[in-house]
């Protein structure tokens, strides 16, 4: 079917991973962000159609993310997740149409509300993600270009777990993203069941995309 069709799979970028996140032992001459370049530049060759990374830890999401789109050509970027508590809904937009104006077509912009933890700890309140995440893409959807150019927006993909996210996703956004589930256990999942059945009413622009790991070889890994 055209959902089927439209389920794909890209490689993640884990913050804690020994390959691109050595952070504690980078210097200031900038040794870390030379070897982000390089890995992705690497899974650019090898012919990866996306990478995914997240912003627990390390660099603000929309700075990691021009350092990978500049390391590579033709490799889709997307945030996996960028925060919504950590810039607003305006902020987010404006860079997002200069990265699709930059880089036309390659730049994702994946949105979450995190953990209530890290969330607490820049000051904000919690008790109300949904409603946070669904005045964030309202907002965002209704923002107008600033500069010349930047008319388009890139797609737009939001972390869903519970079945309202998911019916916010489908209804919001160009994607949703499920963290570490591969294809098979996303269609398999019974909350999924119902959003599917929705989905294929929907326009064969929108997809789901998930989070898959595999090692340099290209075989996959458990996820588990």
């Amino acid at each position: 079917s055209g959902v089927d069709k439209q389920l794909h799979a890209g490689v993640h970028v884990d913050k804690c991973t020994e390959h691109l996140h050595e952070q504690q032992d980078a210097d200031e001459r900038g040794e870390q962000a030379e070897k982000e370049e390089d890995a992705a530049a690497e899974l650019d060759e090898q012919g990866w159609d996306s990478l995914w990374f997240g912003e627990a830890v390390g660099r603000e999401a929309f700075v990691q993310a021009q350092i990978f789109l500049d390391a590579s050509e033709r490799m889709r970027v997307g945030t996996g997740i960028a925060n919504i508590w950590a810039r607003d809904a305006h902020a987010s937009a404006s860079v997002a149409r200069t990265y699709e104006a930059m880089y036309p077509g390659r730049f994702i912009l994946g949105l979450g509300v995190s953990h209530a933890p890290l969330v607490q700890r820049r000051s904000h309140d919690y008790r109300r993600p949904l409603a946070a995440m669904r005045e964030y893409v309202s907002a965002i959807n209704s923002t107008h270009p600033e500069a010349a150019g930047e008319e388009k927006l890139p797609d737009v993909v939001l972390a869903a777990l519970g079945p309202k996210m998911l019916e916010l996703a489908g209804r919001e956004a160009d994607a949703l993203r499920r963290r570490l589930a591969d294809v098979d256990s996303l269609r398999a999942a019974p909350e999924m069941a119902e959003f599917l059945a929705w989905v294929r009413t929907k326009p064969d622009d929108f997809h789901a995309a998930t989070r898959m790991t595999r090692d340099r070889r290209g075989a996959k890994r458990d996820p588990h």
